[in-house]
């Protein structure tokens, strides 16, 4: 369901509306201006698809992408970046809720062994 990614959306639109109810005093560019920069950030947060976007993970698969070194590890979160074959990056925040218990531990367990194995190449010959 990946409902943090939807909450997280929504409080940072919700900060962004925020700002643009502060500039009600401004000129009338700078709040068209700002009002855009939201609409911009909302169109990024659907194409990502952390919003009511038609693109939801059914399956993960290790294979093509390359997982990021920028990828981390939280005690009920685990926040992973990837490249696409195609070059492109993307992101994706699972939190406890989004997928069952025992499938988000047996992540954060594999994203775990992998730092060690990238940052310690003996350890692979395990």
């Amino acid at each position: 369901m990946r409902r943090a990614e939807r909450l997280a959306a929504g409080l940072v639109l919700v900060a962004a509306g925020g700002a643009v109810a502060l500039l009600a005093a401004s000129a009338w560019w700078t709040q068209l201006l700002a009002a855009g920069g939201v609409a911009t950030v909302a169109l990024g947060l659907w194409q990502a698809g952390w919003i009511e976007s038609g693109n939801r993970v059914a399956e993960l698969r290790w294979s093509p992408g390359e997982l990021s070194a920028d990828t981390r590890v939280f005690r009920d979160a685990v926040w992973l970046r990837w490249r696409s074959p195609a070059g492109r990056r993307r992101a994706m925040l699972l939190a406890r809720g989004d997928v069952p218990a025992g499938q988000l531990r047996a992540l954060v367990v594999r994203l775990r062994i992998e730092a060690v194995e990238r940052a310690l190449p003996e350890a692979r010959t395990r």
